[in-house]
């Protein structure tokens, strides 16, 4: 079956970027606190408590807790919903640029990477080796489609 209907192609892109965009703020912080970000689930860094699956819908959760740890009530970062938000925004706009292309999914890597080099960047000035080589990479393969 392939999907022809581009309201459809653009929601579809949008929830798997605001997934990814969950995924890349796991990986942005356990990187800066030298944690695997493979293994595990994730927990309020204040309290400990381990989070439920539904404390983890990307941008839901975070409106549905008002912004707080349903545990502690400790505020939760903005970043949360921002890097979710602007990375389902740009998974759509991907889609729209490529369509249902394999550059689409090679798109969303780099646009991935740029979005963790981005917020990283801005929140402790530094860029992560492991970052910006992956990013290196990416675009290479990009360059020679």
């Amino acid at each position: 079956m392939v999907i022809t209907d581009p309201f459809v192609v653009y929601l579809v892109a949008a929830v798997i970027g605001l997934m990814v965009g969950s995924f890349l703020n796991v990986v942005i912080l356990r990187t800066h606190r030298a944690m695997s970000f493979w293994g595990g689930r994730s927990k309020c860094l204040q309290c400990g408590h381990q989070l439920n699956w539904y404390d983890n819908i990307p941008l839901l959760s975070f409106a549905w807790l008002r912004g707080k740890c349903r545990h502690c009530s400790t505020s939760l970062s903005w970043q949360y919903p921002l890097v979710e938000g602007v990375t389902g925004i740009l998974f759509a706009l991907t889609a729209h640029t490529f369509g249902l292309t394999w550059l689409t999914v090679l798109s969303w890597l780099v646009v991935s990477l740029m979005v963790a080099i981005a917020v990283y960047d801005g929140r402790w000035s530094l860029l992560p080796d492991s970052f910006s080589i992956s990013l290196a990479v990416a675009g290479i393969g990009f360059a020679l489609s």
